[in-house]
Parts: C-alpha cells; sequence; structure tokens
C-alpha cells in the first residue's frame, strides 16, 4: 500500500528498491547507515538512495536517529541509525 501511495505523491519510485529497503532496515533495526557502502551494495546511486530513504521518511515507514551530543559538529559527523 504504501508503494502506490508514493508512486502517487512523488512519480517516478523505484518500487524494488523501497522493497528491499523495507527488508533490509526491518531486519536490522538500529543499524548504523553509511550511503556509500549500501548505494554500492544495492547497485544505485548515492542520490537514488537518499531519496529513497526521504520517501520512506516521508511516509512515516522508517525514522531516522541522530546521535546525542552536546555539540552539534560531532552530530553530523557521526553515522545516523535507521
Amino acid at each position: 500500500m504504501v508503494k502506490i501511495d508514493l508512486y502517487k505523491k512523488f512519480g517516478y519510485v523505484n518500487i524494488d528498491l523501497i522493497t528491499r529497503l523495507i527488508d533490509l532496515f526491518y531486519d536490522n533495526p538500529g543499524s548504523y547507515i553509511n550511503y556509500d557502502e549500501l548505494s554500492s551494495e544495492l547497485k544505485v546511486s548515492k542520490k537514488t538512495l537518499l531519496l529513497h530513504i526521504y520517501y520512506l521518511e516521508f511516509a512515516y515507514v522508517i525514522r531516522k536517529i541522530h546521535n546525542y551530543r552536546p555539540n552539534t559538529r560531532t552530530v553530523t559527523r557521526k553515522l545516523q541509525r535507521i
């Protein structure tokens, strides 16, 4: 259902990539995300990967969790969790 709604909202959505990302994130909750490694593993560009992760966030399927650090510069350098 989410896949159809995303297609209606954003136009072009790679349904296969969305399905693989959902399976990956739900099988390994709380894992660190390295976008470069994940994009090469899924054989898509980093831009496409980030766009489809944004789609999943928009649909409230996943949520990024940032590391808590008092210094905001440190937070932006650390890997994010999904």
